[in-house]
């Protein structure tokens, strides 16, 4: 069966200094451009950033498709600009 994945925004860094909702989608798209070795952790917070909802992690060269809450925020201990993420709509 084909997965459409529809963007719904551009493409911004996740890191360690951003703190996002990605227009306050709940589908959200994460691509780790980097070495295969590499991991970095994702964590989903609540919209004051002060609770930590979930945490999961993505291998370089690994792209995700997660969900939160809309006014949920993502951020990364990743401090390079190798993980980026875009609010997606999906369909099957």
């Amino acid at each position: 069966m084909t997965k459409i994945i529809k963007p719904l925004g551009t493409e911004s860094i996740c890191n360690t200094t951003t703190f996002s909702s990605y227009g306050n989608n709940t589908l959200v798209k994460i691509s780790h451009a980097s070495a295969i070795t590499t991991l970095a952790l994702i964590t989903c917070k609540d919209s004051t950033n002060t609770t930590t909802r979930w945490t999961t992690s993505v291998i370089g060269g690994e792209t995700l498709i997660l969900q939160k809450g809309a006014t949920d925020i993502l951020t990364s201990n990743n401090t390079a600009a190798t993980l980026v993420a875009v609010p997606v709509a999906y369909n099957n």
